[in-house]
């Protein structure tokens, strides 16, 4: 589970990245309707990049000392 919430991750926040940076490309450079296609596009990768950060705490691995100094 961890694998797959470091995979989720880094595959959110690349979505997320590339998203942002191509749509104000497009924006800025005159292709208004092209660039709504890229924005629509950041949720989803800002809804995978918050499952992948959540799936990394619940399931990693935590060390049984801390427990024991309290």
């Amino acid at each position: 589970m961890v694998l797959l919430g470091r995979i989720l991750t880094y595959f959110g926040l690349i979505v997320t990245a590339i998203s942002f940076v191509t749509g104000f490309w497009l924006m800025f450079s005159g292709q208004g309707e092209e660039s709504q296609i890229f924005f629509m596009a950041i949720p989803f990768g800002f809804a995978v990049l918050f499952a992948g950060v959540s799936t990394l705490i619940l399931f990693s691995p935590r060390d049984p000392r801390e427990s024991e100094k309290k």
